[in-house]
């Protein structure tokens, strides 16, 4: 009789053990960062530009969701060739272990490695009207002194990022019903904090 028991003890847990690996979730593996630069940047190819000459500099999340199903923006930079000067681009991806697909966004814009840094902005997809739409505020940093980036705008909101990689990414969900409004000064602050880059004025951004 306490075999018996036993035995159906056994056979009991052994159940409850399978059912309960049966039940974990299966793991994912996510793409590093490493992983995703070398996809991206054979997407990034067009007439005398090769994935050689393709840097990915930042690639981010968007905190405020995808952007027509997209789920990150991508910073490139391409070297000067014999046929190309230097330039910069944004992309938005969608990283899968098989296939990596690049959307619109800002194609390659000319780069002035003298100053200090090189700004550009891209409107990426609109919200509900109340809250207005998603933009993309990006660039490249030459002076390695620089470490944050500050953009006033002109209803006075500030937002701010941190240089990664020589190079920043911020969004901002931004309403526009006058034509007049817009970035009032880009800011470029020391690892002290202090303002070491300053934008001359809005006409010339």
């Amino acid at each position: 009789m306490k075999l018996r028991i036993a035995i159906f003890f056994l056979f009991a847990l052994g159940l409850f053990l399978m059912a309960a690996c049966g039940a974990q979730p299966e793991e994912t593996t996510e793409m590093s960062f490493d992983e995703k630069q070398a996809l991206y940047a054979e997407q990034i190819e067009a007439e005398d530009i090769t994935k050689e000459d393709v840097e990915i500099v930042l690639i981010k999340e968007l905190q405020d969701g995808n952007v027509s199903g997209y789920e990150e923006a991508v910073l490139f930079k391409c070297t000067a060739t014999d046929h190309l000067s230097a330039a910069m681009g944004l992309c938005y991806a969608t990283p899968e272990t098989e296939s990596v697909v690049i959307g619109g966004g800002a194609g390659p814009q000319l780069l002035d490695e003298q100053e200090p840094l090189n700004f550009s902005s891209v409107w990426a997809r609109s919200q509900a009207e109340e809250q207005g739409a998603l933009y993309l505020f990006y660039g490249l940093v030459h002076d390695a002194a620089i470490q944050e980036i500050e953009l006033l705008f002109t209803d006075e909101v500030t937002i701010s990022a941190t240089v990664e990689n020589g190079g920043f990414l911020l969004e901002r969900v931004w309403d526009i019903p006058d034509p007049s409004a817009g970035i009032q000064k880009i800011a470029g602050k020391d690892a002290a904090g202090n303002v070491i880059y300053e934008s001359p004025s809005r006409e010339e951004l």
